[in-house]
């Protein structure tokens, strides 16, 4: 997952994802990422229209 999420930085493209939130609620996000830690990483989040730290699960 880091090694997508790492190449995506690379080419400045787009992923599309589902996220699971703590409530339990799926969502598909569409993303740009910024930045990937060792266990969360930074996007640009289409849906929300912000910027968001998503876990690595």
């Amino acid at each position: 997952m880091r090694i997508i999420l790492i190449k995506s930085i690379s080419y400045g493209g787009l992923l599309d994802m589902m996220y699971l939130a703590k409530d339990g609620s799926i969502s598909k996000r569409r993303i740009k990422v910024i930045q990937v830690g060792e266990s969360s990483f930074r996007a640009y989040c289409y849906l929300r229209g912000s910027k968001r730290t998503f876990t690595i699960g």
